[in-house]
């Protein structure tokens, strides 16, 4: 499966397809990848989440896969107030 195949088009990617993309890329490109779809918001909240962690575990230094500033953007992204995984304190 490649970069392209996955990030076309608009449709929801799922976690079975992001999965089985991460078995056949590199960490950078999936990382990359993971970026370009939350910022496109082609990824459920919990998928977002569960890839966000995923791409920074498996990164043995993340500093030389993407920018700190992209690794902010995407768990920023991946928590925002309106995704039902933010829960409000009361």
């Amino acid at each position: 499966m490649s970069t392209s195949i996955l990030t076309r088009g608009t449709a929801i990617v799922t976690a079975a397809e992001l999965e089985e993309f991460r078995t056949v890329v590199t960490n950078d490109q999936y990382a990359n990848t993971v970026l370009h779809l939350a910022r496109a918001k082609r990824l459920r909240p919990k998928v977002l989440a569960d890839a966000a962690y995923t791409a920074w575990l498996k990164s043995e230094n993340p500093k030389k896969i993407m920018p700190a500033s992209y690794w902010t953007e995407l768990f920023r992204l991946a928590y925002q107030a309106d995704h039902e995984l933010f829960e409000v304190q009361d």
